[in-house]
């Protein structure tokens, strides 16, 4: 959210201005200028929930139970 949110109006503007659609303008201007705070953001997302992940989980055998 707070990568679209730095995408300058201007840049919009300009854009329909050259006669870009709401989709066009998504696909081909906003999407990319956000492209890489969204991979920071699902960077952090997927290093958090694997933190959570208790390690005997990951490295127990498959089939194979314990008590514990």
């Amino acid at each position: 959210a707070a990568s679209f949110s730095r995408v300058s109006p201007r840049v919009s503007a300009s854009a329909m201005t050259l006669g870009a659609g709401p989709g066009r303008l998504l696909r081909q201007v906003h999407r990319p200028l956000a492209r890489p705070g969204v991979a920071v953001a699902a960077t952090l997302v997927l290093i958090d929930a694997v933190k959570e992940l208790p390690l005997v989980l990951m490295l127990r055998p498959f089939g194979f139970t314990t008590l514990s």
